[in-house]
């Protein structure tokens, strides 16, 4: 047969890559891992979100005949502004849909995580994700659906009431382990590495936002880099 236009062999790397390959961290590592369980996801080249994950919205709110999204309370709490200039509201809205989504599901049971991303002035969240754990999850289950070159502004995921804890604050005090581990972990990425080891260039605003929705009382708050000694929690967006 003949040579083709516009056609060429493929690469040893490409051809690893369709043939199930996965990209790496950089140091030849398949997927990255964080102590404690809270935070590992693989690098693949699949995962192009086709849509924007559970929900889009700018500070204007619905559209395209979508009822509005709920509006969260304002948060003076917060002590921090995002880099990319999204305002701290329109990453609460997005963040009260996801938690108004997971509370739909096994919330009492399971963690679930969603991350709010923002691209081109529209703020989405990733459909929630779950591993079926009672006190942990994949805070980047849901990396697939956020979009190439969006900005990721933080993460919410939901604590199951456990007696004996206060579940309405992030665990693991400044740098220990489980929610502020894997908080540190995903801000430095883009710190740490020139090259993000984030997939289709997604980045990480360095003042994102967790947000906790606890079955204890079944609100949503929202907790900056700030607040990593703090053992009250904060105020609520429902």
């Amino acid at each position: 047969m003949g040579n083709v236009s516009g056609l060429r062999e493929l690469t040893p790397a490409e051809l690893e890559l369709v043939s199930g390959g996965v990209w790496t961290d950089g140091f030849g590592n398949p997927e990255i891992s964080v102590t404690g369980g809270d935070l590992w996801y693989p690098y693949n080249m699949w995962g192009d979100a086709s849509g924007y994950g559970g929900g889009v919205g700018g500070d204007s709110g619905g559209g395209d005949g979508a009822p509005a999204p709920p509006e969260p309370n304002e948060t003076p709490c917060v002590e921090t502004q995002f880099e990319n200039g999204v305002s701290t509201h329109a990453a609460n809205r997005a963040a009260l849909q996801a938690a108004n989504e997971i509370a739909t599901l096994n919330d009492e049971n399971i963690e679930y995580s969603s991350i709010v991303w923002s691209l081109d002035g529209e703020v989405g969240y990733t459909t929630p994700y779950t591993d079926n754990n009672d006190d942990a999850v994949n805070l980047f289950g849901g990396l697939s659906e956020v979009p190439r070159g969006a900005t990721i502004l933080g993460i919410v995921h939901n604590h199951p009431d456990q007696s004996g804890i206060d579940d309405r604050i992030p665990s693991g005090g400044q740098n220990n382990g489980k929610d502020w581990g894997a908080y540190n972990t995903i801000v430095n990425y883009n710190a740490n590495h020139p090259d993000s080891p984030l997939p289709r260039n997604i980045t990480v605003d360095p003042n994102m936002l967790l947000w906790i929705y606890s079955n204890e009382d079944g609100k949503v708050r929202p907790y900056d880099k700030t607040d990593k000694s703090q053992q009250s929690p904060s105020c609520p967006l429902n």
